[in-house]
């Protein structure tokens, strides 16, 4: 199957090509991030649970309902620093990245040459942001806060284990790249076919939620697991010492049902999380292509 790509200059500012899919990324990862933080919170805390009785914990809305009476508003955003950079920066570099691999083919681009550069895109992205995602998971656990804030979460993981300790998870973190290989795969296909149904005519907002939703709901199903085992390791404390180590041991104490802790914030915060991020992007991405 082969789907058709628009080779638009796409220009921000003059001779910067493709400046405008790093502001729209930045810009869709920031929004996104801003609303959302609270649920993603949640998300990290039941990931990092490594008990098998958690009845209470997945009570998402008990939990955020703590949450807020022992912290207020400030709880709900703790780690947002941190999640908010590796967003923005996140989703600016993948974006950017994704279409400049694109554009090295010539169109119509078939399925696989979608997955190659989405695969290839999000390999570097992680490359360069673990440090950032680390700091964001180890902010958010639960506990008693130890840092203060994201340069200080940096400054001591490198202090106390090195610059390597900065890239724990980043193997679950390369392998999890499938994830936006399948995902963008699903919408680059949906997309095509959108086209091909409607001579070219640009999706409606609703089509574009409708598109990102259904994209973002069958990679999730398939690539769960490795966000919980990537939690684990980025965790402080040194419970788990390889990837390995987490399969094993989350799979004995826990069972299969142990990969799957915090799906039930995360899938609640999946759908508007992506749909922000997608419409975003999509809207902001056209404006600059038309108007640069």
């Amino acid at each position: 199957m082969t789907f058709e790509v628009h080779k638009a200059k796409g220009y921000l500012v003059e001779g910067w090509p493709l400046l405008d899919q790093l502001a729209s990324g930045f810009a869709a990862g920031g929004t996104a991030t801003l609303i959302l933080h609270p649920l993603d919170l949640l998300k990290t805390r039941f990931q990092a649970t490594t008990t098998s009785d958690n009845r209470a914990k997945f009570a998402v809305a008990r939990e955020m309902k703590r949450i807020y009476h022992t912290g207020g508003v400030k709880g709900l955003y703790r780690g947002f620093s941190a999640n908010f950079t590796g967003s923005t920066l996140s989703w600016g570099l993948y974006f950017l990245l994704y279409r400049w691999i694109q554009h090295r083919w010539e169109p119509p681009l078939a399925g696989w040459q979608y997955f190659i550069s989405a695969g290839s895109a999000g390999m570097l992205t992680v490359l360069a942001t673990n440090p950032i995602w680390l700091a964001k998971t180890r902010l958010c656990q639960p506990g008693p806060q130890i840092y203060t804030g994201l340069a200080d979460c940096l400054r001591r993981t490198v202090m106390t284990e090195g610059v390597l300790g900065l890239y724990r998870g980043l193997i679950p973190g390369l392998i999890g790249t499938s994830h936006g290989a399948v995902q963008f795969l699903a919408y680059e296909s949906l997309k095509g076919k959108y086209r091909e149904m409607s001579s070219g005519k640009l999706p409606s907002v609703p089509e574009y939620l409708l598109m990102s939703s259904v994209a973002k709901v069958t990679a999730s199903t398939v690539t769960y697991p490795y966000q919980v085992a990537r939690c684990r390791l980025q965790m402080s404390g040194g419970q788990f010492v390889s990837l390995g180590d987490v399969i094993t041991k989350t799979f004995r104490n826990e069972g299969i049902a142990g990969f799957y802790k915090g799906i039930a914030p995360s899938t609640i915060r999946v759908l508007p999380g992506t749909c922000i991020t997608f419409l975003v992007y999509e809207k902001l991405s056209t404006f600059f292509r038309t108007n640069a």
